[in-house]
């Protein structure tokens, strides 16, 4: 799962495995998107790209504290 933040003052549309993602103006959307189009969007400078955990790892890290 991804974390893709907008830098623009416009919103964007991207390709999500599981549909259309509308990203605001420098807001940010999480999802999964295909590795080859990552790539394009860190290319463009447009967005900043993260890699998240899902919410279950993050539940079991928590627990472990």
């Amino acid at each position: 799962m991804q974390k893709i933040t907008n830098l623009t003052n416009g919103p964007i549309e991207l390709d999500g495995k599981d549909g259309k993602k509308i990203v605001p103006a420098y807001g940010s959307v999480e999802g999964e998107f295909a590795g080859e189009y990552l790539t394009i969007l860190e290319a463009s400078n447009a967005v900043t790209v993260e890699a998240i955990r899902p919410a279950k790892a993050d539940a079991k890290s928590k627990g472990k504290q």
